[in-house]
């Protein structure tokens, strides 16, 4: 057992007038065997600690910073090559965690990168630091009249000093530069003491730098390493090949000696990569002079330029102080923000204040535009063009001033402010963000927004955005200020010079050995280095580096410092390397980080404490509480091949009406509110009985009125004209899962963060642990399960529903069946088993139900889906095809959209303001009426007048008359022309979103594309919360209130409900996270499929290309957009190659429909003319000339491209497949 001290450390109290008092007394466990984690000791091992962070190679170089280096050195220690770092834990968990929580964030990733060796050693508690400490302390003590507070040592209440807060007086007072030395002092001996401690205790050859930030700090660790006392003893003594040195970062002189003996320590690095020295009450800014070409020329080979010190931020926003090269202006002081902007509204939305403040969001298609949302009103602000966003970053809080666009297009072409119309603002600001691309920003130009002012109110420009003709104007802003950043890790890769290294092979990219081809080659390549996204929310970052082959053909992560007026580019530094590109692992774990999806496993102890014990069997105490359907009713699943989570299943049954009594008598439920409607409407069955009442009274009474008395459920349907056989049951079962998810829990906590499953290609990221998403809570075939259950009984002849029953239930189902193979179940006519029985009657009630849907309005729109082929060991994509739909896809959808409308209905009565729902609003007006626009011109109606015209013009189209010819011929295509409209519609629908019911009024409940107006999700609790917290609202809805009772964490009274539910405001901010989750996991689902498509064509080397038909779906002089349902992408196509040539066009491309058509002069001379929706045979290739960006490239193959149209060329001989796939490749033969 280890020898425990307990040691007692007062802070010092001061005698001095002005600093306060402290008698805080803080107590830390001292112990004898805590490890140094290094490679190199051999005591530590003979202890048991095996586990070695640094390094233990001969003589190593390991660094202790100081906290004002570690405050304001960020750069440097995130650095790849700054290893082999030990923080002490006074300075790092205590100090920079309380001071600083973002930097400490970053500087914890820094230490979690294993690449790093870093490692947070625990001074306060090391019992030989500490004697070692006492022993610096009896010749250097405290100089207690001017060290009344300590810098990194911090406590409660004290304060960080830096030396430009010790002022520049003279004189020996509390705020002479005197001051720090004995301010820094305790830190010091700290330091000091964890180094002597290294020193004799790893008693090995071995250099330690103590990193200091300034001139001071080293004069100070110098002078207590010189004087300290030398130590006799066999576990204290040095070892004679021992280095103990104190180094400036900002000496030129000392780092040229450590150049080239110590990789930490590389001048060039350095260089570029730590700021210089800040002087006393300035902000750093850097400024780049470039004046005559021999300047110019440095500039361009990443010669760093001048540091320059000068204030950050201006008084005013005035644009003529903008920088003449980059077209910004400075900030305006963030005291300001408050006086120009009022962040409330009015509730009409009228606005009062000169300027508005709105989160900046970036356009998904091009950086250089963008809005801000602004106000409780939600008002849109465009921002169009760089200069007007003005280093405006996504997720920004942004200042943002009106711009009179309609002043400035009435002052140049003589209209009055009335006339000007929309299409006059928006072409005018398309020419102005034209401008701003072609040439340099000209202040004084017609054609830059720099020129146009700004409305002194905000009210009147929303008054004046509603013209006379019944548009409405929008809103054209320009950016201030930036209030907050939204700091944030990009990942990306680096653009290496092209094509000085046509060809990057990453297998010898990890060599810094300068004798080879390609080391020596990016030995020379500038310290000035691109970073490039890969999100197109955010622009490309220059990060400056010596060391480019460690970056190279590897996808890494940046971080944002800063953005200067006077550069074009934000500057950052990097952050990790995370592996090659166009791994599927790297490649996922980067879908996975931009998108901010949480993938830690989840099988760790405070995960798996509130899990069941395995095996795991049905209790006795659920037995008795839930309706046990086992034996009674023949039960299946129907999922797409190898799914595992199977988290619902199916029963149908056709009833006697006795059945029907004995089965309500069983498990209660509700009789459908409508049943005597279409009971009196129903025309298929005979001699039924009729009653006259009074159609008041039918309304109010949903009762039919009987000459003699019923008893029983069973006289009651034969009363109405039911008979035996004309009822079918039909269950919706779904996995009880929060039966094994307490509220509260871990698990809960962790799913509510996560939201949903997130299904990759080669993987799938599930939100709550396997021992749940593939075991207890996945319905397989053949053993007992917990489900959470929706029983109808439903008229078999128009689907009318009887009667629902919600429960929760024990299953046992029958078979875990494919849709393929329930489909070949279904049609094989000669098969009569009691499950394929049951699977014939719920398809035919699912073609009942979703005519029915359709005739009421709901639509059926259309996306591509794809599914690829894998290798069973290495999981690399073989090949595609579009994804193969059956009826039985159908039959599954039907019966899920019923369960949850139903759940919806139920709990919209139950918890009228508390209840979880799922809206969908109608689409996006400008978009939509674009799209209407285009089919106009082909000769297709589209009515997006509501849902309902809307689903009739597109059942429509089958029969439409297209108005151009070779549009409507018979031509074979991947995708029909009813198929192509469909997906050009769905591109146009917003997207369906939760919400707490509570939020909103009722008519805003609706769901546009099913056309009901109520809607949740129940059915996939599995791999979505939100149907979790419906599980637990409806489990309260129908009295089960175990949900909330003994193990599970709350107990709730009776008709009480929980905080998450009864809090209106905490449900919408769950809501809010779903539907942020709901979004990242799609786009990651999306770029999932994109890397294996490009993946899938590099495994094609050394040819890497295919040919794929496509259809159409975008005309423009430019380009051509041709979907391929093959892959499930979309290629861009360029007509005009003079951005890949050099050269202008030879051909002539001419527009002759605008959106429609495109006509040119193909090779041999001859016209060619495309249209919306022709099928094309495009040309798919790897694209091999822009490595870092693992993209395919596409060319047209038929019909003939334009002579101007760039071509794919084969790739070079030298190209080698990278190290991994080789790899792969051989595991693949093995």
């Amino acid at each position: 057992m280890p020898k425990l001290k307990i040691r007692k450390v007062k802070n010092r109290s001061s005698t001095s007038a002005t600093v306060r008092t402290m008698t805080t007394v803080e107590r830390s466990v001292v112990r004898d065997d805590i490890p140094c984690y290094s490679g190199l000791c051999k005591k530590c091992k003979s202890l048991g600690h095996s586990s070695s962070v640094l390094s233990g190679k001969k003589k190593p170089c390991y660094c202790i910073p100081t906290y004002l280096f570690i405050e304001r050195q960020t750069p440097f220690l995130s650095f790849p090559t700054s290893t082999d770092v030990i923080f002490l834990s006074s300075l790092l968990d205590r100090d920079l965690k309380e001071t600083k929580p973002t930097l400490y964030r970053k500087m914890t990733e820094n230490i979690k990168n294993t690449s790093k060796r870093c490692v947070v050693f625990p001074d306060l508690n090391c019992s030989k630091v500490v004697e070692n400490e006492m022993i610096i302390k009896s010749v250097f003590p405290d100089n207690l009249s001017t060290v009344p507070i300590m810098v990194g040592k911090r406590r409660e209440s004290e304060e960080v000093i830096t030396p430009d807060k010790c002022g520049s007086s003279q004189d020996n007072s509390n705020n002479s530069p005197s001051r720090y030395r004995d301010i820094f002092l305790p830190v010091c001996r700290s330091l000091c003491a964890v180094a002597w401690f290294y020193s004799y205790h790893i008693a090995q050859p071995l250099s330690l730098v103590i990193l200091c930030e300034n001139e001071e700090e080293e004069t100070v660790v110098n002078e207590v390493l010189a004087t300290i006392p030398p130590l006799s003893g066999p576990e204290t003594s040095l070892h004679p090949d021992v280095d103990i040195i104190a180094i400036n970062i900002h000496d030129s002189k000392a780092l040229v000696q450590l150049d080239g003996i110590y990789p930490q320590f590389s001048s060039a690095s350095i260089a570029s990569i730590v700021p210089p020295e800040v002087p006393k009450g300035s902000r750093l800014r850097r400024r780049r002079k470039v004046k005559s070409s021999k300047s110019k020329k440095a500039d361009e080979e990443g010669e760093v330029s001048e540091y320059e010190y000068e204030e950050e931020f201006i008084s005013h926003g005035n644009v003529e102080e903008h920088d003449e090269r980059t077209g910004f202006f400075p900030y305006i002081m963030p005291q300001l923000s408050e006086s120009l902007v009022k962040s409330s509204s009015s509730p009409d939305g009228a606005f009062s204040s000169k300027c508005l403040k709105g989160l900046y969001k970036t356009d998904q298609y091009s950086f250089s535009l963008g809005e801000a949302v602004c106000g409780t009103a939600g008002v849109r602000v465009s921002i169009c063009g760089r200069v007007c966003r003005n280093r405006a970053l996504e997720g920004d809080t942004v200042v943002i001033e009106i711009l009179d666009i309609i002043g400035a297009i009435s002052s140049h072409t003589g209209k009055s402010r009335q006339d000007v119309t929309f299409s006059d603002c928006h072409e005018y600001v398309g020419k102005c963000v034209n401008f701003e691309r072609s040439r340099n920003v000209n202040y004084d130009n017609y054609y830059s927004l720099l020129s146009v002012v700004a409305y002194e109110d905000v009210s009147m420009a929303i008054k004046e955005r509603n013209r006379p003709n019944g548009e409405t104007l929008k809103l054209y802003g320009r950016v201030l200020g930036v209030i907050s950043r939204q700091e944030r890790h990009l990942c990306g890769s680096f653009l290496l010079p092209f094509p000085k290294i046509p060809v990057i092979n990453p297998s010898t990219l990890d060599s810094t050995d300068e004798s080879t081809e390609t080391g020596s080659s990016l030995k020379a390549v500038s310290r000035r280095l691109t970073f490039s996204p890969v999100s197109r929310s955010y622009p490309r970052v220059t990060v400056f580096s010596s060391s480019p082959g460690l970056v190279a053909g590897k996808r890494c992560v940046t971080s944002i410092d800063d953005w200067p007026v006077t550069s074009m580019n934000p500057q950052g530094h990097l952050v990790s390397v995370i592996g090659f590109i166009g791994d599927p692992v790297v490649e996922s774990e980067v879908l996975m980080r931009e998108e901010g999806v949480r993938s830690f496993p989840l099988n760790t102890p405070n995960f798996l404490r509130w899990l069941p014990e395995m095996p795991w069997k049905v209790s006795s105490e659920e037995e008795a509480r839930r309706l046990d359907l086992r034996s009674a009713r023949i039960v299946c699943s129907v999922d797409p091949p190898g799914c595992q989570d199977i988290d619902d299943a199916l029963h149908c049954k056709s009833m006697s009406l006795s059945e029907c009594e004995a089965a309500l008598d069983e498990r209660g439920g509700e009789w459908s509110e409508n049943i005597p409607k279409w009971t009196a409407r129903k025309d298929v069955l005979q001699d039924k009985t009729k009653v006259e009442t009074d159609k008041e009274e039918e309304e109010e009474e949903s009762t039919f009125e009987f000459d003699e008395e019923i008893d029983t459920t069973a006289e009651f349907l034969k009363k109405v004209g039911y008979t035996d056989g004309d009822i079918v049951e039909i269950g919706v079962h779904i996995a009880d899962v929060t039966h094994f998810v307490p509220p509260h829990s871990d698990v809960d906590i962790e799913a509510q963060k996560r939201s949903t499953t997130v299904y990759l290609v080669e993987k799938r990221v599930d939100m709550l642990p396997s021992l749940l998403t593939t075991d207890l809570c996945s319905l397989r075939g053949g053993v007992d399960r917990y489900a959470f259950s929706v029983i109808w009984l439903m008229n078999k002849h128009n689907g009318s529903i009887l009667h629902t029953t919600w429960c929760k239930t024990i299953i046992r189902s029958a078979a875990a069946l494919s849709y393929g193979v329930a489909d070949s179940m279904i049609k094989d006519l000669s098969n009569n088993e009691p499950i394929t029985l049951g699977l014939r009657g719920l398809m035919n009630m699912s073609r009942i139900l979703r005519k029915q849907r359709m005739e009421n309005g709901a639509l059926s729109l259309s996306s591509p889906a794809v599914k690829f082929e894998l290798h069973p060991e290495t999981k690399l994509p073989l090949s595609s095809k579009p994804y193969p739909k059956h009826d039985t896809n159908s039959l599954i959808e039907e019966f899920m959209l019923l369960g949850n409308v139903s759940v919806a209905e139920k709990l919209r009565k139950e918890f009228p303001t508390h209840a979880l729902l799922r809206r969908h609003p109608p689409p996006k007006e400008t978009h939509m009426k674009r799209t209407v626009g285009l089919m106009q011109k082909i000769g297709i109606t589209i009515n997006p007048a509501n849902n309902k015209t809307l689903s009739g013009s597109l059942d429509a189209v089958k029969d439409a008359k297209i108005a151009i010819p070779s549009i409507s011929s018979d031509v074979e295509r991947p995708l029909s022309i009813d198929e192509c409209v469909r997906t050009l519609v769905t591109r146009c629908m917003s997207l369906a979103v939760y919400f707490a019911s509570g939020t909103l009024t009722e008519d805003a409940h609706f769901h546009y594309g099913l056309c009901c107006p109520l809607y949740t999700h129940f059915t996939s609790p599995i791999r979505r919360y939100a149907d979790i917290i419906v599980h637990r609202l409806l489990a309260l809805a129908i009295g089960n209130q175990e949900t909330y009772k003994g193990r599970f964490v709350c107990d709730v009274c009776e008709g009480d409900l929980p905080e998450e539910i009864s809090n209106t405001q905490k449900q919408q901010k769950i809501a809010d996270n779903m539907n942020d989750r709901t979004f990242a996991a799609s786009q990651c689902e999306r770029g999932s499929v994109t890397v294996n498509t490009v993946l899938m064509h590099m495994l094609r080397f050394p040819d890497m290309t295919s040919v794929a038909e496509g259809v159409i779906v975008r005309v423009d002089k430019r380009f051509i957009v041709a979907l391929i349902p093959k892959f499930g992408i979309e290629a861009r196509i360029k007509l005009d190659g003079k951005q890949a040539h050099g050269k202008g066009s030879s051909t002539e491309i001419v527009e002759e429909i605008e959106g429609v058509c495109v006509s040119w002069n193909n090779l041999k001379g001859e016209k060619t003319t495309v249209h919306l929706f022709d099928p094309v045979k495009v040309k798919t290739c790897y694209d091999y000339t822009k490595p870092y960006d693992f993209c395919l490239m596409f060319a047209l193959v038929s019909p003939s491209p334009p002579l101007c149209a760039p071509i794919i060329e084969p790739p070079p001989k030298s190209l080698q497949l990278p190290v991994w796939i080789v790899q792969k490749k051989e595991g693949e033969k093995e």
